[in-house]
């Protein structure tokens, strides 16, 4: 799974009167990066028309850069409607020294911090896997962007080695730079314990405080974005995959957000004889393990699934076919169901914007 220094929408959140009062030289310097980031496609940067206009007028910046603020100012009905509805966000004032996080998925950062090595710079976008894992979730982001009409997004994949993950949060965090993190949670049950990996990672986080966001997967780990169709395409455990096929097909059509069996199936490793027995250590762990599974308690410690496959995701990136069905995946109910709400949150933590000639 991912972890990630996110492009974000960011607004530049000073009056006309803020603007004036403060360093010119400053100021220019952060139009002309916000500009620059802009331009790249790496960050959605917000401001006002009549900041704008007053930048351009008052403001040591170059034509190109000049030219690209007026058109960002012209667009602050679009955009700053966006920065509105932006789940994660970052605004940037004159009043505020270094980063405050508001606890709203919102930070206040300060000029001085907004520069071309801090919150302005490009996103990386860090995995577990930084091959598999990254062109899987590049793959799925990008069609859902355009499934929803996100626009663009923007980030450079590091490969966070598994355990180093949370490193890596540390280290881009004290680089004064945006971090987000997607990871694995290997949860086999709703409401289980989650990975030591991921526990470690959210350690990371806290004692970073990073700006941006630590996101556990809404399923088991990567490969239950997979739908049961294409899984069916990958593995020789047909019969096994047909069981499994059979307890979703009894859960129903009216499957709650996060409750489908298929997100918490150990796709890739399987689960040996007494694995969800010992996994599940309260009644209510048990009680959904006996509804999904159609066993009664006694029978827990039987339940046996086997590995569908550890390569799947090296095969379905090589298999346009496939790909092309996932495509028509991110397009339905279940999708929508099970992981549109989670999507759009990391899409708003990648927002970019298409990138233009920079000169």
């Amino acid at each position: 799974m991912g972890f990630s220094v996110t492009d974000m929408i960011i607004k530049i959140d000073l009056s006309t009167r803020d603007a004036s009062a403060f360093d010119r030289n400053k100021l220019s310097e952060l139009f002309e990066e916000a500009s620059r980031a802009s331009l790249l496609g790496y960050h959605r940067v917000v401001l006002s028309r009549g900041l704008a206009k007053w930048a351009v007028e008052n403001l040591d910046l170059s034509d190109r850069h000049k030219v690209h603020i007026t058109k960002i100012g012209h667009e602050y009905a679009q955009l700053g409607q966006q920065y509105k509805s932006a789940a994660i966000k970052i605004r940037i004032r004159a009043d505020v020294l270094g980063i405050i996080e508001e606890g709203d998925g919102t930070w206040t950062v300060g000029v001085q911090c907004a520069g071309p090595e801090g919150v302005l710079s490009q996103t990386s976008l860090v995995f577990e896997n930084g091959i598999n894992d990254g062109d899987f979730y590049k793959l799925i982001l990008e069609m859902s962007a355009k499934s929803i009409g996100f626009g663009d997004i923007s980030y450079v994949a590091i490969n966070g080695g598994g355990n180093g993950c949370g490193g890596q949060i540390q280290r881009i965090s004290n680089e004064g730079k945006v971090v987000s993190c997607i990871c694995d949670t290997d949860i086999k049950v709703p409401g289980g314990a989650k990975s030591q990996t991921y526990q470690s990672t959210i350690r990371a986080r806290d004692n970073s405080k990073p700006l941006g966001i630590v996101l556990g997967t809404p399923c088991m780990e990567i490969e239950n974005f997979l739908p049961i169709s294409i899984v069916r395409s990958l593995t020789n455990e047909i019969e096994a995959l047909n069981h499994i096929e059979e307890l979703v097909r009894r859960q129903g059509a009216n499957v709650e957000p996060g409750d489908c069996l298929w997100l918490f199936v150990d796709i890739k490793s399987g689960f040996r004889v007494g694995q969800l027995d010992d996994y599940c250590r309260n009644e209510n762990l048990r009680q959904w393990v006996c509804r999904k599974y159609n066993v009664v308690d006694e029978e827990i410690r039987d339940i046996f699934v086997p590995p569908f496959g550890a390569d799947l995701l090296r095969r379905f990136m090589a298999s346009n076919e496939l790909i092309a069905e996932m495509h028509k995946h991110v397009r339905s109910t279940y999708w929508k169901t099970h992981f549109l709400d989670w999507v759009r949150m990391v899409l708003w933590a990648l927002a970019g914007r298409k990138r233009e000639r920079v000169s």
